[in-house]
């Protein structure tokens, strides 16, 4: 790993720095030898970024939601308390991590995660996903519901929204 992140630098004329779950950034070297620093660093910097908006709109309270393929990842910022809380009490998938992390909890599946229903006709929802190939069948992309389907047939996804991207939503087939 380190001639991997030695050639990004001299590629770049600069070293390679890396998002930590804490909200803070790492030299890619760093991040290499202790990658525990970097467990949650995608959703960390999701609510860096809603704490930033936050601050300019002039909200002083927000919840973050960052809903992607997997998961459903939540935050609560107060701006007035200087921003993102950090702890040193949290658990990923029921192992305790003791550095510090943004204070974030996973509420529920991502827009992939795959829905069934079981043989006593209780409904499941992940953690199986269809990730982004196939994908959800209102994207024309895959063949088992997902949330994503869900919510387009809920009517809470707006199909001309989505007109300038290179897909269309519809609803059709087995979630139809």
């Amino acid at each position: 790993m380190k001639k991997l992140v030695t050639s990004v630098d001299a590629e770049f004329g600069s070293r390679a720095e890396v998002m930590q779950s804490s909200g803070g950034i790492i030299p890619a070297r760093i991040a290499a030898e202790e990658p525990v620093r970097t467990l949650l660093s995608g959703p960390a910097g999701g609510v860096i970024g809603a704490y930033q908006m936050a601050k300019l709109a002039g909200f002083d309270k927000i919840i973050g939601f960052d809903m992607g393929g997997t998961s459903t990842d939540v935050s609560l910022v107060d701006t007035r308390l200087g921003g993102p809380q950090l702890s040193t009490d949290s658990n990923v998938s029921g192992v305790p991590i003791g550095i510090p992390m943004l204070d974030i909890h996973t509420a529920g599946a991502g827009g992939s995660s795959l829905a069934r229903f079981d043989s006593g006709g209780l409904l499941h929802v992940g953690p199986e996903s269809a990730g982004s190939m196939p994908g959800p069948i209102c994207f024309d992309r895959g063949d088992q519901p997902t949330v994503t389907d869900a919510n387009l047939i809920l009517g809470r996804l707006d199909p001309p929204a989505f007109s300038a991207v290179r897909f269309r939503l519809t609803a059709s087939g087995p979630c139809a």
